[in-house]
């Protein structure tokens, strides 16, 4: 498979309630095409130090923030392809450097046990795997993603996340993609990805169902949701 390796662009997202849902999605699809791959299943699995240092700074809202994560698109199995991710973000641009390989040697990379990878992202990912030290996973994360392009509007791009899910146990690709609900029930994330300006057929929607941006984060969301359960004495995952 291809795929793009390195991104620089704006990346906005909004909450959607199932109203404002139904109303963007039709305008997305009366002015986009699907994206190569239109629809899939998302796992993520974020990585970060024994004291969530990189989440606790993110959820800070500092001008600069980075993260590094594991993805991997429809169900995973050992010979699924994994990109491991180093998103940096800031002042709102978003810098992402991405390298993909199997599921059972990404892991095996980024406990440490292969290492001087060659080229330029794996350096910079080891480097960062080295500035930060023990580096393990934290929180798995999963949605139902559905992906538009407009080549007209300079390839923006707008993504719809569903049925988003975390846990904080089990913490391996293989073992699918089940977990704790994120989201009240029919509430969607949405997010345009531009490298310029937004079209103004999609401003005009977001103004009239009144949708705003946020800066929402999945992974802070979560830790956060996580956090507050384990004040309240736990959370057991079905």
């Amino acid at each position: 498979m291809t795929y793009q390796s390195c991104f620089e662009r704006k990346e906005i997202k909004y909450l959607l309630t199932p109203a404002q849902y139904a109303a963007v999605a039709e305008a997305v699809e009366e002015n986009c095409e699907w994206d190569k791959f239109p629809t899939s299943t998302v796992t993520s699995l974020y990585y970060d130090t024994p004291t969530n240092l990189l989440i606790r700074r993110s959820i800070e809202a500092p001008a600069y923030k980075e993260k590094l994560r594991v993805r991997v698109y429809g169900k995973a199995n050992a010979d699924s392809t994994a990109y491991v991710e180093l998103k940096k973000k800031y002042e709102g641009v978003v810098y992402k450097r991405r390298t993909g390989l199997p599921v059972p040697e990404a892991a095996a990379w980024l406990r440490g046990e292969i290492q001087n990878r060659p080229g330029r992202i794996e350096e910079e990912i080891e480097q960062f795997m080295r500035f930060y030290g023990d580096l393990a996973p934290a929180m798995l994360i999963a949605c139902e993603r559905d992906s538009f392009l407009s080549e007209r509007d300079c390839n923006f791009r707008v993504t719809f996340d569903r049925g988003i899910r975390f846990r904080t146990v089990d913490l391996s690709l293989l073992s699918g993609s089940y977990g704790e609900m994120l989201l009240h029930p029919g509430y969607v994330l949405m997010e345009a990805k531009a490298p310029g300006m937004l079209p103004g057929w999609f401003i005009k929607a977001l103004s009239e169902n009144c949708v705003r941006k946020t800066s929402f984060s999945k992974y802070g969301t979560a830790y956060k949701k996580r956090l507050t359960q384990t004040m309240l004495g736990g959370k057991k995952y079905a």
